[in-house]
């Protein structure tokens, strides 16, 4: 029995949240470095602590011509001229925010439920 795309992404969506929840972003200091070209920072001088911002998604690899390709597109699920690929975004998934690492984390969760499922899907990200 084949199990249609939109329970999978449904399922994929799941482990998405459930991911990006249970995700935890490393904080990083900015500030002035205490040497030239260090990278550690000199607490003494103004500095601040924040997260890494940036985006996350799940590449679909399919023929756009064949069944699984045409069962993506009828979904709704956006074409990717430049990977060649089908994506859907983290927002997609409801991973809302701005830390990579979160959207990371529930980007690989769903992939991985994408592949379980026979789908090829890699997750991605970049920093903004």
């Amino acid at each position: 029995m084949e199990i249609s795309f939109d329970s999978v992404f449904q399922l994929a969506k799941q482990a998405a949240e459930k991911a990006f929840q249970e995700a935890q972003a490393t904080p990083v200091v900015f500030g002035q470095p205490s040497t030239p070209f260090g990278n550690d920072v000199d607490l003494s001088k103004p500095h601040s602590i924040g997260f890494m911002c940036g985006f996350a998604w799940v590449n679909i690899y399919a023929d756009r011509r064949k069944p699984e390709g045409k069962a993506l597109k009828a979904a709704g699920v956006r074409w990717d001229d430049y990977r060649k690929a089908f994506s859907v975004s983290s927002y997609d998934l409801g991973c809302h925010g701005q830390s990579v690492e979160l959207k990371s984390a529930g980007c690989q969760a769903a992939a991985e439920v994408f592949q379980r499922y026979g789908y090829r899907a890699y997750a991605e990200d970049r920093l903004d």
